[in-house]
C-alpha cells in the first residue's frame, strides 16, 4: 500500500517539479510578476501534473510494463522508481505537446479499435446474410439428421442453427424445414392470416441465414410475394421481425418476440 503512495506522490512531485521547469523556461520577460503571485504559474505546473499522470497511459501504449516492474512483488523497486520520475519530469516540462501527443494517438488507437470491430461484425453479417440466389443447403429429415447436399458449408450451419432453436426452447418439429408436424395438418384452424404469419416465422427460423431474403422467405413459405410483402409488413409493426439492408436489398430477421409468437402458435397447433 505504502508502495503505492510513494509511486503517486513521486509522479505528483515529478509533475510540479516539471511544470515549474517549464514555466521557467517559457518566462522571458524581465517585467513579469514575480513567480508566485503569476497566475501562469500555477496553470503551468497544474498542466505538468496533469502531464506526469499520463505517464502510465504513454507507458500502456509502448506496451511497457515499467510501473509492474516499480511495483514488482509488492516491493518498490528504487532504480525503477528514478525511471518513472525522469519519464514525469520530462513531459511535465514539454506537457502542452505530450497531452496533444497521448490524446491523438489514444484516439487513433480507439478509432482502429472500432474500424476493426466494425469490419469483424460486417462480415459477420455478411456471412449470414442471404444471398439473391439461395446456396444448396441441408435439409432436416424426420429423423432429425442433415441430409448432404454440395454445399457442405450450409450443411453445417443448418446443423448449428438446429442445436440453436433446440438450446432456445423450440422444439417443435415445425420450426426445422422440412420436418412434417401436426400444424400442416391443423393450419386450416388458422386464419389466414395468423396461417401467413406462422409461415413467414418458420421460414425466418428455419434456415442457416439469419438475415433473410423475400425471395428466400416466399420459397420456403410457400406463399406469394404479395402475401409475404404484407406479412412481413405486419409483423415489422408488431416488432416480431427486423428489417435490414445490405448492397443486395432489404432482409429480415426474427427478433426473440418473434420466436415466442412462433412457439405460441405451435403450441396452438399441438393443443
Amino acid at each position: 500500500m505504502w508502495d503505492q503512495i510513494l509511486l503517486v506522490a513521486t509522479m505528483a512531485l515529478a509533475g510540479i517539479l516539471g511544470g515549474a521547469a517549464s514555466y521557467l523556461l517559457s518566462s522571458s520577460q524581465r517585467d513579469s510578476p514575480p513567480v508566485f503571485k503569476d497566475r501562469t504559474f500555477y496553470r503551468t505546473v497544474f498542466i505538468g501534473l496533469v502531464a506526469s499522470f499520463l505517464v502510465p497511459v504513454f507507458l500502456q501504449l509502448i506496451a511497457s510494463d515499467l510501473i509492474d516492474q516499480t511495483l514488482n512483488a509488492g516491493e518498490l523497486a528504487f532504480n525503477k522508481l528514478l525511471i518513472v520520475a525522469g519519464y514525469c519530469l520530462i513531459v511535465a516540462i514539454s506537457s502542452r505537446k505530450f497531452i496533444e501527443m497521448i490524446t491523438n494517438a489514444t484516439l487513433d488507437r480507439v478509432k482502429s479499435t472500432m474500424s476493426s470491430v466494425s469490419d469483424d461484425v460486417a462480415m459477420l453479417k455478411a456471412a449470414h446474410t442471404e444471398g439473391n440466389i439461395e446456396p444448396a443447403r441441408a435439409i432436416i429429415n424426420e429423423s432429425g439428421n442433415a441430409t448432404a447436399t454440395p454445399d457442405n458449408d450450409a450443411a453445417n450451419a443448418a446443423g448449428e442453427m438446429t442445436d440453436v432453436l433446440h438450446a432456445q426452447g423450440i422444439r417443435d418439429s415445425a420450426v426445422i424445414v422440412g420436418a412434417p408436424t401436426a400444424s400442416h395438418n391443423k393450419g386450416s384452424q388458422r386464419s389466414p392470416a395468423d396461417n401467413a404469419q406462422y409461415q413467414v416465422l418458420k421460414a425466418l427460423v428455419g434456415s442457416p441465414y439469419m438475415f433473410r431474403s423475400i425471395d428466400g422467405i416466399k420459397s420456403d413459405a410457400g406463399l406469394p410475394e404479395s402475401t409475404v410483402n404484407k406479412t412481413l409488413s405486419q409483423l415489422l409493426d408488431d416488432k416480431l421481425v427486423v428489417q435490414s439492408f445490405s448492397t443486395q436489398g432489404a432482409r429480415y430477421n426474427i427478433t426473440q418476440s418473434g420466436r415466442e409468437r412462433l412457439i405460441q402458435y405451435n403450441s396452438n397447433s399441438n393443443s
